[in-house]
């Protein structure tokens, strides 16, 4: 994020701004210490538990404002009883994370990352594709990003099933069938995106216990949370050749480690939780969580 584009706010605003270098998050130390000198805290992946929280409030923390969608790391329970006001900033991604989890999709069938790495070491390699047409693909979770995900897939004449326990009875579609408890229905998805937001229920819900709800050569995606899937055994289901490939944008830690053995696999797209990542949309969100501070501290 480049903050000369948000300067005309921030003097408007009369802030005066802080922001760390960090890869994906910044350590628990380094908050603990910076934190009680702020008034406000636009936040990103970073951890807010009790500890932290507290720590802010005995200093000038008045205010949080996540930036983007996931709270997961967040313990707003402890905002409310510390007084401090808090919200994040949603239906802010849903274009541009579903448009990742499309171009997941769509590498995985066509192989053609495969094919971008082999030219690259001078191999002419052909592999066949898969048609998208008629496929069945599960999408768990349907919010703002699981709704477009659904959009785009049926563009592409694909069959859909959904998993939320949130949906409404109301909720009609024709075209796509909704579930309420996972993994039932899972047997015969060719591919599942994951799209959930991250809770204590669903934590490791992708693991080796639904093996056997899973159709042999199944494609995994998940542009979500890297905890809504379980890597040990997401590895036993590649080598097993249960799971045919995944497209991994989230890890469970981050950024992924030199030594994760989902680097060895050919047949995984690996990113690195950037599939909101685009010019406009954190130009939104960054004037969004601004403007949000501004009311906050007022």
């Amino acid at each position: 994020m480049n903050i000369k584009r948000y300067e005309y706010l921030i003097k408007r605003y009369n802030f005066k701004i802080l922001i760390p270098k960090i890869k994906q998050t910044l350590e628990k130390k380094k908050i603990l210490k910076i934190l009680p000198e702020f008034d406000g805290w636009i936040i990103g992946d970073d951890t807010a538990d009790q500890k932290v929280l507290e720590k802010g409030s005995q200093g000038n923390l008045k205010a949080i404002v996540k930036w983007g969608i996931g709270i997961d790391k967040i313990d707003v329970k402890s905002t409310k009883k510390l007084k401090i006001k808090f919200t994040n900033t949603p239906n802010m991604f849903g274009e541009e994370v579903s448009n990742v989890a499309i171009c997941y999709l769509l590498g995985i069938a066509t192989n053609c990352f495969i094919i971008d790495k082999k030219l690259r070491n001078n191999v002419w390699h052909k592999p066949s594709g898969t048609s998208l047409e008629n496929k069945i693909l599960g999408i768990i979770g349907f919010g703002d990003i699981g709704k477009k995900i659904c959009k785009k897939a049926l563009s592409l004449k694909m069959k859909i099933k959904v998993w939320d326990p949130k949906i409404s009875s109301k909720v009609s579609n024709k075209k796509v069938k909704f579930l309420k408890k996972w993994p039932l229905g899972l047997k015969d998805c060719d591919y599942l995106i994951f799209s959930s937001s991250l809770n204590s229920k669903n934590n490791h819900m992708f693991n080796k216990k639904i093996f056997k709800n899973l159709k042999k050569g199944v494609s995994i995606i998940n542009i979500s949370r890297g905890e809504l899937i379980n890597e040990l055994d997401l590895i036993k289901g590649l080598n097993k050749g249960i799971i045919k490939s995944a497209a991994l944008d989230v890890f469970e830690t981050e950024p992924l480690p030199n030594n994760s053995k989902l680097r060895k696999y050919q047949n995984c797209i690996l990113g690195s939780h950037n599939s909101s990542n685009t010019i406009e949309a954190v130009d939104k969100v960054s004037i969004k969580s601004l403007q949000i501070m501004n009311k906050f501290l007022k």
